[in-house]
């Protein structure tokens, strides 16, 4: 054995605190973006509102600058205005701009002096800074905050963190099968780390952890299952977990005779299940829905032209930023002070930051949207036919637009998009597939529709068992889903059993 030196070249990703805030104003919703912004324009003082109305503008892929884009690049790209062509050119992190170089950099922008205002004094009026202060957190930040005090491993807050983003405001997990949300979390995990160190059985313990985090059930993908959780981590007894695993609906409709035969138990333990359960939340999320009403705004709109569709941003729901012209002059003035000149400076730099964040969340979102477009173009065409609703996951949309799946699931959670037939979240056009016997994997929403289309069509003195729509199913539809399937979709659509539809005369 020998001691000695060695040389090695290796190609190591560096996070920057610009790409941290690029993947922060992405996970964004509108609400949480205007409210940061508002806070970013009270720091920055460089930082102002534009006073002109030009928000007609859409970012679209047909700008060569931007289809040809990659969005890795994105958080090095030098933009001063949201609605600037981006360009690809690198800078350095470190603040080395002379004078000059801002005065070369101001002018290469485009951007004229004339028309423009400094910061509004009348909105600083209007501004109330314990706005955000006094606005209570999200289930989401809720969670988030649980992560570090309760996990103790590195990879296990980061496997957290992606299960919490998945998570909607009910406090389910984003309607996809388990195995796709286990698979999606342990790729993206391993990609960071460029290794399998991560298995699915890893999210598992982790996302069972989640389940018991305040408030507890979060993270179920069903409202049995968060029932079930929170009855285990109460400590109930067996007989009433297994009730509201299997015979929940029994027990809804009062089948006193049927539970206590099944389970063998009195009457006094039935009443003691139905008042414990009473006391348990089917929607885990529901304590953090706020106390008014949400007004949800989207912030894309889509458009028919013709047979094809266009992928437009509301540009009016975010306000539109540029640097204050009254600090660039002050910047550009020889007699100000070498202190002051470093301060603007970095001011300048930092509110490059943000408007530069913003236009790479518009890009994404939009690179996103068009994507999913082309997928579900029938679906749209069809006026929301679900027969014609195509499967498709996070992964697949990562890798047609170049991105990680992570990303895909920031642009799509809490993003709205307007269009002829609705109000959709984004994260709506997802759905994963079913196998289908000699002929096109369909989608699960479509599976769903399907049993819906069946039960609504039975004949109610005889309604259809799960059984015999699950028969049904593989016999004219060549789909083979089982029955526990098919009974986990009925429910899932708060369509109750058989025995309760039967009419009786």
């Amino acid at each position: 054995m020998e001691l000695g030196l060695q040389q090695k070249l290796a190609l190591k990703q560096k996070i920057t605190p610009q790409m941290i805030q690029s993947i922060t104003y992405l996970q964004y919703n509108l609400e949480d973006l205007n409210q940061e912004i508002e806070k970013q324009l009270e720091e920055n003082v460089l930082l102002e509102k534009d006073a002109s109305d030009n928000f007609n503008d859409p970012i679209s892929l047909d700008n060569p600058e931007v289809s040809d884009f990659k969005v890795s690049d994105l958080a090095e790209v030098p933009v001063f205005d949201q609605d600037t062509p981006l360009k690809l050119e690198k800078i350095e992190e470190k603040n080395d701009f002379t004078t000059e170089d801002w005065k070369q950099f101001f002018e290469n922008q485009g951007q004229s002096y004339e028309g423009y205002k400094a910061r509004n004094s009348d909105f600083d009026d209007l501004y109330d800074p314990d706005r955000k202060e006094g606005k209570s957190q999200t289930l989401k930040e809720y969670l988030l905050n649980q992560v570090k005090t309760s996990l103790e491993h590195q990879i296990d807050e980061q496997i957290a963190e992606l299960l919490i983003e998945n998570i909607n405001y009910d406090g389910f997990l984003f309607e996809q099968n388990e195995g796709d949300v286990f698979v999606y979390v342990r790729d993206s995990i391993n990609k960071i780390y460029d290794n399998n160190v991560v298995e699915e059985n890893d999210v598992k313990e982790v996302l069972a952890k989640i389940h018991y985090f305040e408030p507890v059930g979060c993270g179920a993908f069903t409202k049995t299952e968060a029932l079930s959780i929170q009855a285990q981590y109460y400590e109930y007894d067996d007989y009433i977990i297994d009730i509201i695993k299997y015979d929940l609906e029994m027990l809804a409709h009062n089948k006193i005779k049927e539970l206590r035969e099944k389970y063998n138990i009195p009457d006094s333990k039935i009443k003691r299940a139905v008042d414990l359960i009473r006391k348990l939340e089917p929607i885990p999320g529901r304590i953090f829905y706020p106390d008014t009403p949400q007004h949800i705004e989207p912030e894309i709109r889509l458009l028919k032209e013709g047979e094809n569709y266009r992928v437009e941003l509301i540009n009016e729901r975010i306000p539109k930023l540029r640097i204050s012209n009254h600090y660039r002059e002050q910047l550009l003035n020889p007699s100000t002070d070498e202190k002051t000149r470093e301060y603007i400076e970095e001011k300048i730099l930092s509110a490059k930051n943000i408007i530069n964040s913003i236009t790479q969340r518009k890009t994404t979102i939009v690179r996103v949207m068009e994507s999913i477009v082309k997928v579900q173009k029938q679906f749209l065409d069809s006026n929301g036919d679900f027969s014609h609703f195509k499967a498709i996951t996070l992964k697949d949309i990562a890798m047609e637009v170049d991105l990680d799946e992570s990303t895909v699931s920031r642009a799509t959670s809490g993003k709205y998009v307007i269009c002829d037939i609705g109000l959709f979240e984004l994260k709506f056009f997802f759905s994963t597939s079913v196998a289908v016997t000699g002929g096109e994997n369909q989608s699960m929403r479509s599976v769903k529709n399907l049993i819906k289309k069946i039960i609504s069509n039975e004949n109610k003195k005889k309604p259809y068992s799960d059984s015999k729509i699950s028969k049904m199913l593989k016999t004219e539809y060549s789909l083979n889903i089982s029955r526990k399937s098919v009974g986990n979709y009925r429910m899932s659509l708060e369509i109750p059993s058989s025995s309760i539809r039967k009419e009786i005369l």
